[in-house]
């Protein structure tokens, strides 16, 4: 099988760069103030979970928390494609939110909703967030830096060397409880 390493993007201008960050924190903002406001009903669900293969380990999935309806994955750290980004986007995540951790959260029941995080035709290098529903299988993808999610496996992905699934602790709690959480 073929692998491909992660590719990485050469310098980009520093507007452009301010202008990812705005996105991503905007899109984080809306997230987390659907979620801290949305009503909290259905089932508790467990999902599997799958990163690409290439995937830096300092971007890996650390916990999984679990309310009735949604699930709020907590990764360890975002690594955007481009290191002065990656540094700067690092130290404004450490600045507004006293920490470096991702949380990407859905609704799920029958149904998966993705709430400004779904990956839709993104390639891991690239960081557009759209909103999306799919048929929930009980898996959830994840398919870009910085974690745009999908409902089953992108072909772009699979291309490079494909997933693996990723096993953490599952814990109990909404989508504040998930953003307050810190590695040990």
């Amino acid at each position: 099988m073929l692998t491909f390493p992660r590719i990485t993007i050469p310098q980009i201008p520093t507007l452009f760069e301010d202008k990812v960050m705005g996105w991503e924190i905007n899109h984080q903002t809306l997230q987390a103030d659907h979620f801290r406001t949305r009503e909290r009903v259905g089932e508790v669900v467990v999902p599997e979970v799958y990163l690409p293969v290439f995937e830096p380990p300092e971007a890996t999935l650390v916990a999984i928390f679990v309310e009735p309806g949604a699930v709020h994955l907590v990764f360890l750290d975002e690594v955007a494609p481009n290191p002065r980004l990656d540094e700067r986007y690092r130290e404004v995540r450490r600045q507004l939110y006293g920490r470096v951790t991702d949380v990407e959260s859905v609704e799920v029941g029958e149904q998966i909703r993705f709430v400004n995080n779904a990956s839709l035709l993104n390639l891991y290098e690239t960081s557009l967030h759209y909103s999306d529903v799919a048929i929930y299988k009980g898996a959830i993808y994840s398919n870009t830096w910085n974690h745009m999610l999908s409902a089953r496996p992108q072909f772009w992905i699979k291309a490079r060397g494909g997933y693996n699934r990723v096993e953490v602790e599952v814990k109990e709690g909404d989508r504040e409880e998930a953003g307050r959480w810190q590695p040990e």
